[in-house]
This record gives structure tokens, sequence and C-alpha cells, in this order.
């Protein structure tokens, strides 16, 4: 027993070392380069406005290639801040394939509606030494190089209404660099908007160092379960002060209600988060159609599950005060 504790423990430490090296390499001299080659070769289909899309038959599998609309149109069309659209879906338990084609073509359809949206849609994971909730981050970063903002989706977050635009929701019209969205457990990353900057990219990068250390310590039982949140937990409390950290970001409730609502309905994005059952499968595949066909969404009956995970969200994080309880209770 004793012999087990001194391995955890060195084993702990050399990841704790390896990761604080890490840190500091991104803290003190970052580059995008820091982050692993993304093999985002696109392939065109079929042409509209010029752009390259992507229209998989339903039945051939996904592949490993990034679905990008707008990217020649937007070269000669007046400036306009152009919006990446990032998502990964991989086939587990947690997302069956049906799932993930339906997700994918969700979102593909907001891109294709929108002249400066574009999709980035993966279904590899990038290195599977690490979980999958890892991947978005130099996905992001791998995004902004050709886009002003990057908005990250999970595979079970989809648009409900594919004509309200992202400048509706002031996404456009903040100054933060950083738009983050809660629920009753604080910050969640299921959905969160990032702005093209200096500080974006190092913040993507020092999140995605967090990897080995959060990855570690929750496979021996003893970290938070949390796997992305429990990283940025890291680096706010040992990086950023809670006034600089603010300063980057806004928690405006207006956000988790337009971009992450776990509740119907949902006036833009919806969230059927934490909700893995083939209810909840049926339940995300009825949104989708639904959409797609220009129908009502609202006909679909929620899960119980997410019914009592929407009650939770709106007691936490809204109010009348344009103030997030989660940033009140955090200040």
């Amino acid at each position: 027993m004793r012999l087990e504790r001194l391995r955890d423990l060195a084993a702990g430490t050399l990841f704790f070392i390896f990761s604080t090296f890490l840190l500091l390499r991104s803290k003190s001299n970052f580059s995008g380069e820091d982050f692993i080659k993304l093999p985002l070769n696109s392939t065109a289909l079929g042409e509209k406005n010029s752009a390259l899309r992507y229209d998989p038959p339903p039945s051939q599998p996904w592949s490993h290639r990034v679905y990008a609309h707008g990217l020649e149109s937007s070269k000669n069309a007046s400036r306009q801040s152009t919006v990446a659209i990032v998502s990964s879906c991989l086939a587990s338990s947690k997302y069956s394939a049906g799932l993930s084609h339906h997700s994918f073509l969700n979102k593909q359809k907001y891109c294709d509606k929108h002249e400066h949206v574009r999709c980035y849609l993966h279904n590899v994971s990038l290195d599977d030494r690490f979980s999958a909730h890892w991947n978005k981050f130099p996905l992001l970063a791998k995004s902004l190089e050709m886009n002003d903002f990057a908005v990250w989706m999970d595979c079970d977050a989809v648009f409900l209404n594919m004509d309200a635009t992202f400048a509706e929701t002031g996404l456009f019209s903040s100054a933060k660099d950083l738009i983050l969205t809660s629920d009753h457990n604080g910050i969640n990353t299921g959905v969160f908007a990032v702005r093209n900057s200096a500080w974006s990219l190092k913040f993507l990068s020092l999140l995605y160092a967090q990897r080995g250390s959060v990855d570690y310590f929750n496979s021996l039982g003893k970290g938070s379960g949390f796997v992305d949140q429990q990283g940025l937990k890291i680096l706010r409390e040992k990086y950023y002060t809670k006034s600089l950290f603010s300063s980057h970001v806004d928690f405006d409730p207006k956000f988790t209600e337009s971009l992450n609502s776990y509740c119907m309905p949902s006036s833009f994005i919806h969230h059927r988060v934490n909700c893995n059952s083939v209810e909840c499968d049926n339940y995300l595949v009825c949104l989708v159609e639904q959409v797609r066909n220009n129908l009502n969404p609202g006909t679909c009956p929620p899960p119980a599950h997410l019914k009592n995970l929407c009650k939770k969200q709106k007691e936490c994080c809204s109010d009348k005060t344009g103030q997030s309880t989660f940033e009140r209770a955090d200040a």
C-alpha cells in the first residue's frame, strides 16, 4: 500500500512538473506554433457563392475534414465580422453516429444560410492520449486564423433558429475577448465564444497545456471529474487575478440564454447537456428534423432530466440585474 502511494505521488509530481513547464513556456513565449499541427484539408464537393462546402450523403461515414462556407465570397464583400462555428463529434457511447450526423447537418445548414459564418466540423480526436474535451482549444485557435470570432458548440448543441444572427446576440458589441456561459455547476464550456486577439490565443494555449495533469488526476479518481472546466479553474486560481480575468471575460447572462440554453423554447442555440440516453438522442434528432423542415421544434418533448437542468440554469444563472448569479458569487 505504501509503495502504491509513493508511486502515485511520483507520477503525479512528474505530471505537475510537465504541466508547469508547458504553462511557463506558453506564458513567456507564446506562439501559434505551440499548438499541434492540424490536418485541415477541405474538399469542395459542390459550390455555393464560390464557397467551399460539404454535403455528405447520409450513407457515407464522416471523415476528418473541415467544412467551411463563405471563404471566397467574403473576400470581396464589404467588411463584416466573420464567425467560425467549431464543433467535434466523436462516435462513442455519448454520441451515436446518427446523432453526430444530424448535429453536423444542423450546423452546416446554419453556415450555408449566413455568408459570414463558416463551419469547422471534426469527427476525429487530435490526440487519443487525452480526453476529447481538450480538442476544442487547438481547433478554436486554428479557426481564428481566418475569422474574427470563433464559437465552440458541443456535438449536442444545435441551432433552433436559422434566421437569428450572432450580431443580434450582442457578440460583436462586447468589448471582451472571451464570452462565457454558465449553469448551476459554474462555467459551462459546452458553448462559448472567443474573439480573435493575442489574449485569446494565449488563453487557449494555456488552457490546452493543463490537459496532462487534469486527465491524470481524474484517472486516479483524485480530480474533480470535470475536464476543461477544471483546467479553466486552475488558470483562474494560479495564473489570472480576478480583476484581470474579469477585464477580458464577459459573463452577461444574455449569452447563456441565447448561446447555451438548456430550456425550451430556445431563441437561438439549444444545448442538450449531460443527457445521454436513447430518449435524449431521439429528442435531439427530433429538434434537428423540425428545424430542417421549417417546423416548430417546440413540439419535441424534452426529457425529464433536461427539464430539471433547465430549471437549475434559470435559478442560478440569470436575473434582471444583467449580471449572472455565478458572476456575483465569484466576485
